[in-house]
């Protein structure tokens, strides 16, 4: 679940920018830089930038300034919970989104794919959702998933991929309790 933190960073800057909107402009950079995924998780946003310390960097005679950082961010961890949109079905399984920034596979295990007009072809590639009509996957138990629906999903694992700056993850469907 997405959760409050605080982060302590330094950001060098010009000394130029020492004036009356020192704080503003700090404030801008930092809500700039943080909109980003790290191993730390997806910054979801920034609620408050306070300055710590200031001091002139001996190497560069940059402005190195550190900021405490108040911001709500979505670590994904085995074990979360997380009500997420069906944004993509595929010969995979299917990929929901979570608070608009993290997306989970959850794998096939059984089932087919079809459409309205027929059975969808794994092996054709489609250009267009017009092209084959609304894709649905019906697993063997009979629950139909459409693009667009919102699911309770279990993360059964995640890690952080440096390469795309993003978590890959995979999870698993959670059981409505009846």
């Amino acid at each position: 679940m997405p959760e409050c933190i605080t982060l302590i960073e330094t950001y060098q800057f010009l000394p130029h920018i020492l004036d009356e909107n020192l704080g503003d402009t700090v404030s801008e950079a930092v809500h700039k830089n943080m909109e980003k995924c790290t191993e730390k998780g997806y910054i979801l946003n920034v609620k408050n930038v306070e300055i710590e310390d200031a001091s002139i960097s001996p190497s560069c005679s940059m402005l190195d300034i550190t900021v405490k950082i108040l911001c709500t961010r979505l670590l994904p961890r085995p074990g979360d919970i997380y009500v997420g949109k069906i944004c993509l079905i595929f010969e995979l399984g299917i990929l929901f989104q979570v608070a608009q920034v993290l997306k989970v596979l959850v794998p096939l295990e059984d089932g087919k794919f079809i459409n309205l007009t027929g059975t969808w072809n794994a092996e054709k590639n489609y250009d267009s959702d017009e092209e084959y009509g609304e894709k649905v996957m019906v697993n063997s138990k009979g629950d139909t998933f459409f693009l667009g629906d919102l699911k309770r999903i279990k993360i059964e694992n995640a890690h952080y991929n440096p390469m795309n700056k993003g978590f890959n993850c995979y999870a698993s469907f959670v059981k409505d309790e009846k």
